[in-house]
């Protein structure tokens, strides 16, 4: 009878441990899921923000392209205000670059997109480009005042 006792003990001890393993082992599968879950939600919200500035941005430009072919040297004030207009929104977009965009590196590297497209080129155009924008606002600010 002893032996019964001795081995429904030991068999329950075994089946306890084996649960305790099962169980650690579901825990830890559990946790990782989680984790993959938070970092998947959190890369979709960290695109959703960049996708959303990058179209918010390539309407301004071609605002502001629009308006810069419209400019006719005779400060047109329709087309004035729309250069301030989309000015304005530049300022706004690059003041939110660093809060919609800057997260996006922690989970991406885009070194070949850049490379293969020339990002820093056309970067260094567009900041051109920006440059001539300002001095013609300048220009249009001198001659509204002169008015």
């Amino acid at each position: 009878m002893e032996q019964y006792i001795t081995a429904g003990l030991i068999g329950s001890l075994v089946t306890i441990i084996i649960q305790a393993i099962i169980n650690a082992i579901s825990d830890r599968v559990k946790h990782n899921r989680e984790l993959r879950t938070m970092v998947f939600q959190r890369k979709l919200e960290v695109v959703e923000k960049a996708m959303s500035w990058y179209q918010e941005t390539l309407d301004m430009y071609y605002m502001l392209q629009t308006a810069l072919k419209e400019y006719d040297k005779d400060c047109n004030p329709i087309t004035v205000q729309k250069i301030q207009v989309a000015c304005m929104k530049s300022n706004k977009l690059f003041q939110e670059t660093e809060s919609r965009l800057n997260s996006i590196y922690l989970y991406y590297d885009f070194s070949d997109i850049e490379k293969k497209y020339h990002g820093r080129e056309s970067m260094d155009c567009i900041n051109k480009l920006l440059t001539l924008v300002a001095e013609i606002g300048h220009k249009i600010a001198g001659k509204t005042h002169d008015r």
